[in-house]
This record gives structure tokens, C-alpha cells and sequence, in this order.
């Protein structure tokens, strides 16, 4: 059985993992789909807020959304979620996650759309 995980959605999760444990996240859950072209999904929680990462295996893509949350251990309801760059107002690039310049190109959108928007948050708290 291959349980092999692709490279970018490891590097994107580490990278964003890296941002969101400072800010009091922790994994809530974590899904991977060999028999989707490997595709793979990670959920993290804080009080309040629910981010998760989503790898497209077959379309080779990632993106974020986040959730508002009323208690800690209530998971959003599916309307709830929103693509965190159009939550931002940011356009993200859209080329297949295929070379490396591009790969790091994207983490770093998501990055940037991930730190904009917990600042924001606690601008407003």
C-alpha cells in the first residue's frame, strides 16, 4: 500500500503549521485520499476559528478556507466556510503546482493570506 503523501502539500502544511501553532492552533483533524490522485485535507482549531488546508491531487492545487466557530469542539457547518484569500481580497495565481518556482510562488500567497487574516482578527478583537 502506498501512503506516500505529495511533497508539496507536505511543505505547505509544515510552512503553514509553522504560523498557526504561535497563534494558539491545534490539528483537529487530518484526511488523506490515496485513491484521490492523493489528494489530502488538514483541519486546525483555535477558540473561535477553524482554518483547514485542501491538496487537489488530481488538479495539483491548494488552497485555505476558514470557519468561524462558537465553541472550541463545534465543527462549521458547510456554509460557514470561505476561501481565506477572497475573505482578504486577494486574486491567487492559478498554474498547476508542478515546478518549484510556482510551488513557492503559491505557499507564499497562502502565507501572506493566512498572516493578513489573523492579524486582522486581532485588530478587531
Amino acid at each position: 500500500m502506498d501512503r506516500t503523501l505529495d511533497p508539496v502539500y507536505e511543505l505547505a502544511r509544515t510552512r503553514l503549521e509553522a504560523i498557526l501553532d504561535p497563534q494558539g492552533f491545534r490539528l483537529a483533524s487530518e484526511y488523506h485520499m490515496p485513491e484521490a490522485f492523493g489528494s489530502a485535507e488538514t483541519e486546525y482549531r483555535r477558540r473561535g476559528l477553524r482554518v483547514r488546508l485542501t491538496w487537489d491531487g488530481k488538479d495539483r492545487w491548494l488552497w485555505l478556507q476558514v470557519a468561524p466557530t462558537a465553541e472550541k469542539n463545534v465543527h462549521p457547518l458547510p456554509g460557514m466556510w470561505r476561501d481565506l484569500e477572497a475573505a482578504i481580497d486577494v486574486t491567487p495565481t492559478g498554474a498547476y503546482l508542478r515546478e518549484d518556482a510556482v510551488v513557492e510562488h503559491r505557499i507564499q500567497e497562502l502565507e501572506h493570506a493566512l498572516r493578513s487574516y489573523l492579524a486582522a482578527g486581532e485588530r478587531r478583537r
